[in-house]
């Protein structure tokens, strides 16, 4: 008859056994179950957008990707975008001002006039 082993310490998986199979099986649903919070956060995030745009009224629809909400996209108007955003903004069109900024944004999206 084999001699039984002591147990390493309290913590020791082979003398413990899990309530719903092996610590393989506790990982898999720990990994199925974070998966699942990602894609309703992401089906959410998804919904609340759309809702968004169908609804809003504002001149601009932000999506900030440098956000701990990366995904959520806000309303803002011309003044909140540019006073925001000013930093940016001026890197990629240093000429601009508030009064011009819609007309330059334009122009840099390449939207034909009228």
């Amino acid at each position: 008859m084999p001699r039984k082993m002591n147990a390493v310490g309290p913590y020791d998986l082979s003398t413990i056994q899990l309530p719903f199979g092996t610590e393989f099986d506790a990982l898999s649903a720990g990994f199925a179950r974070e998966l699942a919070s990602r894609e309703g956060y992401t089906q959410a995030a998804l919904i609340a957008n759309e809702q968004l745009l169908a609804d809003t009224r504002n001149s601009y629809v932000v999506v900030d990707l440098d956000s701990p909400h990366r995904q959520l996209a806000r309303a803002m108007t011309q003044e909140v975008v540019f006073k925001k955003y000013e930093k940016t903004i001026m890197q990629t069109m240093p000429k601009t001002h508030l009064t011009k900024f819609n007309h330059d944004i334009q122009r840099e999206m390449n939207k034909p006039r009228g």
